[in-house]
């Protein structure tokens, strides 16, 4: 034996020993590296104008009373709240708390990524490294929900509808959890799991399909399991539903079910007016006044132009013009999924019509594989690829898209396999290879930046404290800005009096302890109506706040989204009635702090 043999054995013995240790173990690794991970930066960091503080003060607001969507706007679905009301009414209001449940989230979208891969591939090892990568870029902070959203009903179909369970009623009861977990994610966020019940129906119709001799068993099962589903999930939102007209917000909860499709729709139309050489009468939107708190999900803008003015996403051509290195690979990691999908989608389409017609079990369940990871993935896809292209939100796709491409390459190469043809095995191989390319162009893009919740590198940090047990840190020169900041406020404004910050920064209401009255927290360029610094003029003559914070940040990176050049009468009429307190620049945000004169001493 020459000592290749020697050491392609010892290399065997090995990878057989590191198998049998993940698939008992496996699981426990994640959580302890998770643990490790996220202790070493869970205190780092605060961005005034993130959802942390948005989810904490409208937490705080259902604490005290306010009726959901009827008396302040949620622009997610109850369960995207009601946690954190739950944590603070045990903890309190609390900063930290609420990144600890975070990342508790993020724990969990690690382990189903695991789980979804180890259940297609029967590889531990595999399904671990796609574990500790979700681990590692858990996705934008304080937005953990929306990767539950691709990863739990991924779980679900495949276990209902993919996988044979060890009994016709245990079939069923798989299929019945899908409606469990489709209506917990209605209830975090509608839109994608609108989306996510297209898939659900084709997997009920496809079930029995190729099965000859078991057509009529299948059938049953298929129809008994999908109406377990539908009676749960309607029986799930039905207690919602009695819960919400309890509190008087019954209406106003079921109609965001319509809203939302007919955003979908609206937005469907635009993009498909894009592609259309002839333009088209612009859409009227007078029906979407109020604009959500995060881009990704706001109703039609009020202009076209506003609108364009949004997208970020790089021209495919130009992706390698941008300047730092990071922002080359994100952009071509941004395209990759368009042109990866186009492939396995269309190879899992022809493989599930031969795999039906010849009857094959087998290639069938590789197709679906394919279509059903892939298809959960795309309900996240348009959020980051046509409203809201930047770093933040395509990690949040790569949640579910991770396991996908995992799964999606393991059953193509199977399936090219069993098939036994070369050019198949060949195809196979390449699109393994370039699946495999994924990781490093992400790893390129993403590693470190802070929006997509990886690590905070910094050689030094500072202390900052505020209210509300916002105990972070910062970079030394942020920390003492910050803090007059925070004084800035909190010394014109008393406890329980008013603080309104345009365009949106809910953190420094949270970090203040200071409420807003603002319905909608969130305002921009480009969702704000023609009526809004009129209106917003006679809500501070009404409510008179005692600090008004002016963030001039470019929040749509364009110079017209900066607030004193969209809302310039506003601005003057801010400026002409309150008394300048301090101007403060941190994060490349330039901030003005504004005090009802009788708040200011002489």
């Amino acid at each position: 034996m020459n000592f290749a043999e020697i050491a392609n054995g010892r290399i065997s013995v090995w990878a057989q020993t590191l198998e049998k240790f993940l698939a008992r173990w496996a699981p426990f690794v994640l959580v302890l590296t998770a643990l490790i991970y996220y202790s070493t930066y869970y205190r780092t960091g605060l961005n005034l104008g993130g959802e942390g503080g948005l989810n904490a003060v409208l937490a705080m607001r259902l604490m005290e009373g306010q009726r959901p969507i009827v008396d302040t706007f949620l622009g997610y679905n109850l369960l995207w709240f009601y946690p954190l009301v739950a944590l603070f009414k045990i903890t309190g209001p609390d900063y930290i708390a609420m990144r600890f449940f975070f990342f508790a989230l993020c724990i969990l979208n690690a382990l189903l990524g695991f789980g979804i891969v180890r259940a297609v591939t029967r590889q531990a090892w595999l399904a671990t490294a796609v574990g500790v990568i979700l681990v590692l870029v858990p996705g934008m902070m304080f937005r953990n929900y929306m990767g539950l959203i691709g990863v739990l009903p991924m779980f679900a179909f495949l276990k209902g509808y993919v996988f044979p369970a060890s009994s016709t009623r245990r079939q069923i009861a798989r299929m019945g959890f899908v409606g469990v977990a489709l209506s917990i994610t209605f209830l975090m966020r509608i839109e994608p799991s609108l989306l996510l019940c297209l898939i659900w129906l084709g997997l009920a119709i496809l079930y029995p399909l190729g099965a000859r001799d078991h057509f009529t068993t299948r059938l049953r099962t298929t129809f008994l399991g999908t109406l377990l589903g539908v009676v749960l999930l309607v029986g799930i939102h039905g207690a919602v539903t009695w819960h919400a007209y309890e509190r008087g917000f019954g209406t106003a909860f079921l109609d965001q079910y319509t809203n939302y499709i007919g955003m979908l729709r609206y937005e469907l139309q635009r993009e498909i007016q894009k592609l259309s050489p002839p333009p088209t009468p612009a859409i009227s939107t007078s029906s979407t006044a109020n604009a959500a708190p995060n881009p990704s999900i706001t109703p039609a803008p009020k202009s076209d132009e506003g609108r364009d003015a949004r997208l970020a996403r790089p021209p495919l051509l130009k992706i390698w013009q941008a300047e730092r290195p990071s922002n080359r690979f994100l952009g071509l990691g941004m395209y990759f999924p368009v042109f990866w999908i186009s492939g396995f989608v269309t190879v899992a389409a022809l493989l599930l019509g031969v795999s039906i017609f010849r009857g094959d079990e087998k290639s069938k369940a590789h197709a679906l594989v394919i279509l059903v990871t892939t298809g959960c993935a795309l309900t996240l896809f348009p959020q980051y690829f046509f409203f809201r292209p930047d770093a933040p939100h395509f990690s949040e796709f790569m949640i579910p898209f991770l396991p996908a491409v995992a799964c999606s390459a393991y059953a193509f190469w199977k399936s090219a396999y069993d098939a036994r043809s070369h050019i198949w095995r060949t195809s196979a191989w390449i699109a393994v290879i370039l699946s495999a390319l994924l990781v490093p162009i992400y790893f390129k893009a993403i590693m470190p930046r802070e929006e997509a919740g990886t690590i905070i590198l910094y050689d030094e940090l500072a202390e900052f404290r505020g209210l509300n047990n916002v105990h972070v840190k910062v970079l030394p020169e942020d920390a003492p800005v910050l803090a007059g900041l925070r004084d800035a406020v909190l010394n014109h404004a008393a406890p329980r009096e008013y603080v309104i910050c345009y365009p949106y920064s809910p953190t420094i209401n949270f970090m203040t302890d200071r409420p807003s009255y603002e319905y909608d927290l969130y305002i921009d360029d480009t969702v704000a109506g023609g009526s809004f610094q009129k209106e917003a003029k006679e809500r501070i003559e009404k409510f008179r706040p005692a600090v008004i914070v002016i963030d001039n940040r470019a929040i749509n990176h364009t110079e017209r989204s900066r607030f004193k050049n969209w809302a310039a009468d506003l601005t003057a009429f801010i400026s002409d009635t309150y008394q300048s307190v301090g101007n403060f620049e941190v994060g490349g945000r330039e901030i003005e702090v504004y005090a009802r004169p009788d708040k200011v001493r002489p």
